[in-house]
């Protein structure tokens, strides 16, 4: 017994060093007082000083430089507590400097209980990211922020704020633009959203009298060539899938959504893909040996080591709910199953809670992925799912799918403290023998 208490005391001290950590004074988050932040720009660092003062409900999250040019510098500011009924994210502040001036801008978002229509409007799955690019095509740059993603569509929502006269201005009209992409050859900002299962909405925004404006709309197909999904499911003879009375996450969308944790941290069904993306979704998805499935296995146990080009196109309308031809293939190319490989990258779905709305599921997730950089840890997610009574994974596509990048816990990190707590170890020991080698095995880990 005392030898086992030794060895779970020499690898347990993570947590605690953490927690000790945090509660010390932090020069950079001291409450009600200046914020001293060092970012290598001294008049940027005193703009702060002279305009951040946090009272003891706020604290910084974090602080970095936007762009690699180190041009646009970010602090972001959150609860200090909890509150379940509001966002731990309270506002943002950017600091960039124009002709040896600082200019800093201040962004705050609505409540929760805020209508949709609010200006800045928080939806689900948002990191905050900012962005520093021009999206008026004057040849500044402007402050671009994500508010995450609108619906079960998943439209991704952002916010702009354009530079004019040496301030940064908001511009409401730019969270109308679903899923922007700059064009800087026509300059103008386009958009796309999802109109059915088969089709997608393309909008074109011009900045006009200083506000994006619409226009072009027009509606597309998701179907690339002659072909749609009826002559392919005709041609595969795949089974309309029965749904059951509730939701149900059998094996085959259990295995999907484990991989998508291995390889998206940020999946939209709405965004354009490339020839780069089929080849990488050919290797993940239909040569991992990691990934089974039971529309998968079963051509294995046909004796059959290859798929077709239209194998791998309905396998990818499983998983997307879009049929794309894939460029990178000719009608006569066979992928071969039987050379499946994988990297040391291992996912389990720990738990999920799943909201049905129909003929969308939305899901909250809990993860358990090892990869050689970070061992074992756990990692929330979200997904939006749309039903397709002709995926293989049972009978669901993924429209969005985000992993968040906070790592909550080492599962080694996690046991080693409860054996910790059975045993009544003191914290002084914990903190000693757990929390400070498992940070330190962190951090060697990142310098890697």
């Amino acid at each position: 017994m005392i030898n086992l208490k030794t060895e779970i005391i020499t690898m347990l001290v993570m947590t605690g060093v953490c927690t000790c950590l945090a509660g010390c004074a932090d020069p950079k988050t001291n409450t009600g007082k200046e914020t001293r932040i060092e970012c290598e720009d001294a008049d940027i660092d005193a703009e702060i000083a002279k305009i951040m003062h946090l009272d003891e409900e706020k604290q910084i999250e974090y602080a970095e430089w936007v762009d690699e040019g180190k041009k646009l510098y970010h602090v972001s500011v959150g609860r200090s507590e909890e509150n379940a009924l509001e966002y731990s994210h309270l506002e943002d502040f950017f600091f960039t400097k124009e002709n040896g001036d600082v200019i800093s801008l201040a962004v705050d978002y609505p409540s929760k209980s805020a209508p949709m229509d609010s200006d800045r409007y928080v939806f689900e799955a948002c990191d905050f990211k900012a962005e520093y690019i021009d999206v008026n095509f004057d040849g500044h740059e402007d402050i671009v922020i994500s508010l995450g993603n609108q619906g079960s569509g998943g439209v991704s929502v952002s916010c702009a704020y354009v530079y004019e006269d040496g301030k940064f201005i908001y511009k409401k009209s730019f969270e109308e633009i679903p899923n922007y992409v700059i064009d800087n050859n026509e300059k103008v900002i386009t958009g796309t959203y999802s109109h059915g299962y088969d089709q997608h909405v393309e909008v074109k925004y011009e900045y006009k009298d200083q506000e994006f404006v619409l226009v072009s709309e027009d509606t597309a197909s998701n179907i690339n060539g002659e072909r749609d999904i009826n002559q392919l499911i005709t041609d595969l003879e795949i089974s309309e899938y029965q749904y059951p009375e509730n939701f149900n996450m059998d094996d085959d969308l259990r295995a999907l959504l484990e991989n998508c944790a291995i390889y998206y941290s940020d999946y939209d069904n709405s965004r354009s893909i490339d020839e780069e993306w089929e080849q990488g979704f050919i290797h993940n998805f239909c040569q991992s040996s990691w990934f089974g499935f039971d529309y998968l296995n079963s051509i294995s146990d046909d004796d059959k080591s290859t798929i077709s080009k239209d194998q791998v196109e309905y396998i990818q309308y499983s998983f997307s709910g879009n049929l794309i031809e894939f460029k990178s293939l000719k009608k006569e190319d066979q992928v071969a199953i039987d050379e499946a490989s994988s990297g040391f990258s291992y996912a389990e779905l720990l738990d999920f809670e799943a909201e049905d709305k129909g003929d969308v599921i939305d899901l909250s997730m809990t993860f358990s992925i090892s990869n050689a950089a970070e061992g074992s840890v756990e990692k929330k997610g979200k997904a939006t799912l749309i039903k397709n009574s002709y995926s293989c994974f049972g009978g669901y596509s993924i429209k969005t799918f985000v992993l968040n990048k906070e790592i909550f816990m080492s599962v080694k990190l996690r046991q080693l403290l409860e054996m910790a707590k059975v045993y009544r170890i003191p914290k002084s020991r914990v903190i000693r023998y757990i929390y400070i080698p498992e940070l330190l095995s962190f951090l060697r880990r990142g310098d890697r």
